[in-house]
């Protein structure tokens, strides 16, 4: 006979940043403890680390509602019960330790599969908005990563010139890898492929799927870090989980609560992050998305966007823009991010670019004046966009191409077929589909080649991400 128990929980939460038309809300808090036992300083303390909940909270509960009408920004406070399926009696004394061993795995030494309880159910059972307080003051402040080191618009452009210095532009091809329903591309040198993976120059975002699209990953896993990765960095367009997540080994929540496995090769590499940003109010960083700071600052490589600067070019013309949303726009993560520009010298007119939107709407992002783009990255994984006159036109509609990462198994309903036909409408008539994968079971897309100059991986057992 299973042995189950009941745990009552508290946590401080917000609202993650989700569809409007989906009839579900996400949540993402730390435990009411963990906050009160925090630092003033996100960074003050080495050994901190967040007790985090993300929840999803459908139609069907009676706090759908409530929670749903919160303001953007608001922080609230979240009672709720949890029923789990204890697997090893001789682990626990009480309740205190139940919650502390297995539920909240906040290093990299968690409980195994055979240790760890099973979460059957969760019951929300009371949310109350929280206007005033220092819980509310020392969210606020983590939410904005508040005292951390200010970096200039020159360390940024060092980053990004080393990572290219010493690669062949004319050889660099923009890969869309295929993640399910999340964003990871990359900017790789297809001139100097080794037997060991391509070298990559840059990542812009490193996500996975979150936990309830996480079946759309690839059945034959995929793993960009396996290529050669010495000069590479992040740029993250936005702090969604699906557009990080790839920096842990295992999904970010499953049936027994939160367990981030670090991948200590993605905790290796500098990672350029947006925060605050003029005419914005910038990220709001969610308690889940707290550990990812904690985890690259504990390694020094966080490096924040600087706050007044709205656009930074590299050496050889690619350049990444502070996204910033319009008076009619959504203020939300999506249109306050960095979107990233690939000059496409590939192509015949070397003045053509690819551009990597992450989530924002076009409208918030400020494209300069003689900027064509020959192909595109679709925003936000194909969903519906408020404004479809500002679909950039395709500088060579013949030729031009936009991709869709999405995944097959969604609950976004991406991509909205709506906007599909609307990009079509707009010129961008060659579409390709990461869910529509080949004989290998992968829809890994590339721009500019599908194979490398000099390719070593003709046999398809190595790691080349154009072979994936």
């Amino acid at each position: 006979m299973k042995k189950t128990e009941i745990l009552e929980k508290n946590i401080i939460a917000t609202l993650t940043d989700i569809d409007e038309d989906c009839d579900f809300v996400v949540i993402d808090g730390i435990e009411h403890d963990s906050l009160n036992k925090a630092p003033n300083d996100i960074f003050s303390e080495e050994n901190w680390t967040p007790e985090t909940w993300m929840i999803k909270i459908s139609k069907k509960s009676p706090f759908h509602k409530k929670i749903s009408t919160f303001e953007r920004n608001a922080w609230f406070r979240v009672k709720f019960e949890l029923k789990i399926e204890i697997k090893k009696s001789n682990a626990i004394d009480s309740k205190d330790n139940l919650s502390h061993e297995v539920l909240f795995f906040t290093t990299q030494n968690d409980a195994t599969d055979e240790q760890a309880n099973e979460i059957l159910s969760i019951k929300v059972t009371n949310a109350s908005e929280i206007r005033r307080g220092k819980e509310l003051q020392k969210a606020r402040r983590f939410s904005k990563l508040v005292n951390y080191k200010k970096y200039k618009k020159s360390d940024i452009e060092s980053i990004m010139n080393n990572a290219i210095s010493g690669s062949n532009k004319n050889r660099n091809n923009y890969i869309i890898y295929d993640v399910g329903q999340a964003n990871w591309t990359a900017l790789i040198d297809t001139e100097n492929c080794t037997s060991n993976g391509s070298k990559v120059l840059m990542f812009y975002d490193f996500g996975k799927p979150t936990i309830f699209n996480y079946r759309g990953l690839p059945s034959n896993g995929i793993d960009p870090l396996q290529n050669d990765i010495s000069k590479a960095f992040v740029f993250l367009s936005h702090w969604d989980t699906d557009h990080w997540s790839g920096a842990s080994t295992t999904a970010i929540y499953n049936r027994r609560g939160l367990s981030i496995d670090w991948d200590l090769r993605a905790l290796s590499l500098k990672w350029i992050v947006p925060n605050q940003g003029r005419k914005s109010t910038g990220q709001k960083i969610t308690p889940t998305s707290w550990r990812l700071a904690l985890a690259l600052h504990r390694n020094n490589n966080l490096v924040i966007w600087p706050t007044r600067v709205d656009i930074i070019y590299n050496s050889v013309g690619d350049f990444v823009i502070k996204c910033q949303p319009t008076v009619t726009e959504l203020i939300n993560n999506n249109n306050t991010g960095l979107a990233f520009f690939s000059k496409n010298i590939l192509h015949a007119h070397s003045k053509y670019f690819i551009l990597s939107p992450g989530d924002a709407d076009y409208t918030s992002i400020s494209i300069p004046v003689n900027i064509p783009i020959n192909h595109m990255v679709a925003t936000h994984h194909g969903a519906m966009i408020k404004d479809v006159n500002s679909i950039p036109a395709p500088a060579d509609s013949q030729n031009s191409r936009i991709i869709f990462s999405v995944g097959s198994i969604n609950q976004y309903g991406h991509p909205n077929q709506i906007m599909t036909q609307n990009y079509s409408n707009y010129g961008w008539y060659k579409q390709a589909f990461t869910l529509n994968r080949n004989i290998r079971g992968y829809g890994t897309v590339s721009f500019n080649s599908t194979q490398c100059y000099g390719c070593v991986h003709h046999d398809f057992k190595k790691g080349c991400p154009l072979l994936v």
